[in-house]
């Protein structure tokens, strides 16, 4: 079962969206179904963005389902980790109070890809998280039991409790990251300081809204080159040698996924887009680049 985080250093770097547009392209390519489905997590629970975009205002569909809150106060809905599946997945207390929203990803089957919401305003205390993984290593568990295709944890930026609890459980973390220095450094300094903590990661990096003309600052014009060239120079750190550093998202002349105008004023997901602008097109080809990457392996 693949085990793989959406991460950025910073709040601000699109992560949900990101994530909102590769996940139904890797249900294709595992070949996600009801017995065999994705299970999507949102760990971000102050902002919980991802629930927002997934149809969290339909508070009535809803209402009755579990959240990550719910499940890290009651993890009794994760009882059938050990010993022989004693309860089909589609009448286990945990797999059918998630919420279906493989149509709303754009799949044929809505059960394929399974959503664990976030509760905004649902706040408990750290010591609920805070209890050496066991919630989220049993949710895991479950999932891998249960021959789940792929779990993935839409994370909170940097160490937040459940940003370390979810990048602990996972094999590939995607850096999602804008172009500018503070990104670029941060990103970095947060690898290269998680190397032995995070021993045999894969960390892929991924530039976000990246803008595709010149830009002019100060005199000096950065272009696509120029910027791939300060980020790769910036990756091979020496520093790095216990995890894997992923930059296929910079083949190419290309880096990372464009600026999309859309996203400026609504997140959405590209696939239902019947016709497309040119940054959209390129956006949806780079999303199904990166769920190439990501499915590569297994894991």
């Amino acid at each position: 079962m693949l085990k793989i985080s959406f991460f950025s250093y910073k709040g601000g770097a699109g992560r949900s969206t990101l994530a909102l547009n590769v996940v139904p392209y890797m249900a294709e390519k595992l070949n996600a179904t009801r017995d065999h489905p994705m299970i999507l997590v949102d760990m971000d629970i102050d902002s919980a963005g991802l629930s927002f975009l997934l149809g969290q205002s339909k508070i009535e569909t809803v209402k009755n389902r579990l959240s990550v809150q719910s499940v890290f106060r009651n993890i009794g809905v994760l009882n059938d980790v050990l010993g022989p599946n004693t309860i089909p997945l589609e009448k286990h207390p945990f797999f059918s109070n998630l919420d279906p929203v493989g149509k709303e990803l754009g799949l044929n089957v809505n059960e394929s890809v399974l959503f664990l919401r976030a509760s905004p305003g649902d706040y408990i205390k750290e010591t609920n998280y805070d209890v050496g993984g066991t919630p989220l290593s049993a949710l895991v568990r479950l999932c891998e039991k249960y021959g789940c295709k792929a779990i993935v944890f839409d994370t909170p930026a940097g160490d937040q409790i459940t940003a370390t609890m979810s990048i602990g459980e996972s094999k590939k973390i995607v850096c999602c990251m804008r172009v500018t220095y503070q990104f670029q450094n941060g990103t970095i300094r947060y690898v290269t300081d998680k190397d032995k903590e995070y021993s045999e990661k894969e960390f892929i990096i991924v530039p976000n809204a990246v803008p595709r003309e010149e830009i002019l600052v100060d005199g000096k014009v950065y272009d696509l080159s120029f910027l791939k060239g300060r980020l790769l120079d910036a990756m091979s750190s020496e520093k790095i040698k216990s995890n894997r550093v992923n930059v296929d998202m910079f083949s190419g002349a290309l880096i990372g996924i464009p600026e999309v105008k859309r996203f400026k004023v609504k997140e959405s997901v590209l696939r239902f887009s019947p016709n497309k602008s040119s940054d959209e097109e390129e956006a949806t080809e780079r999303f199904i680049q990166l769920a190439e990457i990501l499915c590569k392996g297994g894991l």
